[in-house]
């Protein structure tokens, strides 16, 4: 076992590159908090998670509880992964409990995050996943574990030609929203964010031909008034941004924990009305790029 942190560099370089080998995979779609029970079953309560599959290395964004099942899933490979963080709020990272690969001996494992007013990124990983809140510590568990601290507007450039560039959200909080390219094609997270006057422009340059967008749709349209400031939009907003940036699809997930599959199916219902192809991610799904 092996625990070091590196505070990543910015990098400028550009790729040209040609579509992600495997398709991205949906590990959790709800915000704030887990949630169980049948009338939660169509879409999933697990909180967020992401795959997608390089081939040489698998690219994960947010360890919400849908990162348990991705960690079975994976048991038995050696491939190196890289996790994304967007935040340090709970429902992101506490699936890291039930994370297989951090227990199994040699696995390659880096996580990037940002630095925070409460420490860094070691610093808070390290209280959270640790003593009282875990039996084992960060620094004892078996894989091999590098903690990249990293900042808005900076490129990270994984092996195999890919690249990862991070840009500032709107959220409580320091928060990022990530851009993968691979292979010449571009998967936008963003996760809690707020889609206003101000973050609209950023987020449609940020997200610009992209051809996916996984969007924050955490409240409905109607409800969305009512929490200014909660760092969280609307699939209205989600489809516009799609629409501005010349983006291919837009999913939206980190639905909020209160509403039920029929509410969820309900703004389904709405939001195909204005754009056919927008999806409402669901715990299971695959999306081709």
């Amino acid at each position: 076992m092996s625990l070091s942190l590196s505070v990543w560099k910015t990098q400028n370089r550009s790729k040209e590159e040609a579509g992600f080998v495997e398709q991205v995979k949906i590990w959790g779609v709800r915000g704030s908090l887990p949630m169980t029970g049948s009338e939660y079953q169509g879409y999933g309560g697990s909180t967020c998670c992401v795959s997608v599959d390089c081939g040489d290395k698998l690219v994960v964004f947010d360890a919400g509880t849908g990162i348990v099942r991705l960690g079975l899933e994976i048991a038995e490979q050696k491939k190196p992964v890289h996790l994304f963080l967007t935040h340090l709020h709970v429902d992101h990272v506490l699936g890291l409990y039930g994370f297989q690969p951090l227990y199994k001996p040699g696995q390659e494992l880096h996580i990037y995050g940002p630095c925070v007013e409460e420490g860094s990124l070691q610093k808070v990983l390290s209280g959270l996943v640790g003593a009282p809140y875990w039996p084992i510590p960060l620094g004892k568990m078996a894989a091999d574990i590098t903690l990249h601290e990293i900042k808005e507007q900076e490129t990270i450039l994984l092996p195999g030609e890919t690249s990862v560039k991070t840009c500032r959200s709107n959220h409580p909080g320091v928060c990022l929203m990530y851009r993968m390219e691979h292979q010449g094609k571009a998967l936008v997270y963003g996760m809690d964010c707020e889609v206003d006057e101000r973050m609209s422009q950023s987020y449609r340059s940020f997200a610009k031909k992209a051809q996916l967008i996984l969007f924050d749709a955490h409240f409905l349209p109607e409800d969305l008034a009512g929490h200014v400031g909660w760092g969280h939009s609307s699939w209205v907003e989600g489809i516009r941004i799609k629409e501005e940036a010349q983006a291919s699809k837009v999913a939206m997930m980190h639905y909020s924990w209160e509403y039920e599959d029929a509410v969820i199916d309900r703004a389904n219902e709405s939001a195909k009305k204005q754009d056919a192809d927008c999806i409402f991610a669901r715990e299971g799904m695959r999306i081709t790029l």
